[in-house]
């Protein structure tokens, strides 16, 4: 609340901040569920497949010759 005095204005504002970043956290949280809950399966299988392109480049990667 702000003290509406003429030579002094007090405002305490540390409440509404707090509650405006708590709100602005739980709309992001909300929307990352969201993206989650729709997109679930095609994560999973979009990194599968990243993961099993990655896994002869590893072994492939363990006998290269070094450069003299």
């Amino acid at each position: 609340m702000c003290s509406h005095k003429p030579a002094k204005r007090v405002c305490n504002t540390r409440g509404q901040t707090i509650t405006q970043y708590a709100l602005i956290l739980t709309a992001i949280a909300l929307m990352v569920y969201g993206s989650y809950r729709a997109l679930g399966n095609d994560i999973g299988t979009l990194v599968s497949g990243v993961d099993s392109s990655l896994t002869p480049a590893r072994g492939g990667a363990a006998q290269a010759t070094p450069i003299p």
